[in-house]
């Protein structure tokens, strides 16, 4: 009788498994186009939150992202702030990882940003945010994913278009 170690076994058992796991996986397609267009240390929001920006009229009067953000809307772009909240130093912000479609739901994942460890920083406390320039169109709802308190967040595409 011919002799077969767990791990083939294992991996003989899971094979099947992986392959039903992704054959019922959601449509995902990648998406180019969106990027990161502005920073900014003090944005005036206490609390993780989004907001979509559509119009310079809407636009959060914030240094740091208004040339940016400005340049996005003329581009056929809405402008996404993701606020991260109250923060104890500067330094802290968020990086686009990656932007995908996924059945209508634009999904947005941010590596979280710290001040290097071991850093001195001035004790300020910051509200930093980051804008995003988006698709305008073609999305339902959109997520926004960060390791960082109060994520992943969420909202609905406005139904004015």
């Amino acid at each position: 009788m011919p002799t077969v170690s767990l791990r083939t076994l294992g991996i003989g058992l899971l094979a099947p498994l992986l392959v039903g796991c992704q054959a019922g996986q959601a449509e995902m397609e990648p998406l180019s186009g969106v990027e990161v267009v502005g920073q900014a240390d003090h944005c005036n929001r206490q609390t993780p939150g989004l907001s979509l920006v559509q119009s310079m009229s809407d636009f959060p009067q914030v240094d740091g992202l208004l040339p940016a953000g400005e340049g996005a809307l003329e581009a056929g772009h809405d402008v996404l702030v993701v606020y991260l909240g109250q923060r104890p130093t500067p330094g802290y912000g968020g990086e686009l990882r990656q932007a995908q479609m996924v059945d209508g739901n634009l999904e947005l994942s941010l590596n979280a940003t710290e001040p290097e460890s071991g850093s001195i920083m001035a004790q300020v406390i910051t509200t930093p945010c980051v804008a995003l320039a988006i698709p305008e169109q073609g999305w339902s709802s959109l997520s926004v994913r960060m390791g960082a308190d109060g994520f992943p967040l969420s909202l609905e595409a406005p139904t004015d278009r």
